[in-house]
């Protein structure tokens, strides 16, 4: 018997520019979606830059988790 399973990954970065350093890539995310399971992962990179944009950083992830979410829907 074929079994087939169906698996989206989907990954993000949160960049911030700064004067000083360029881009810096604040946060990482990733989403698997599969057949009746859901698995978001965030990971801070840069703890400082984090703290001093948390606003902007926070609703970066928000995006990315409706983006996800609305997946599931298709």
């Amino acid at each position: 018997m074929l079994k087939i399973d169906k698996n989206t990954n989907v990954s993000a970065q949160v960049t911030i520019d700064s004067e000083d350093n360029g881009t810096v890539m604040v946060a990482y995310m990733s989403a698997t979606l599969n057949e009746g399971d859901i698995n978001i992962s965030k990971s801070i990179q840069d703890k400082a830059t984090f703290l001093a944009n948390e606003e902007t950083v926070k609703a970066d992830f928000a995006e990315f988790d409706d983006y996800v979410f609305k997946l599931l829907k298709e």
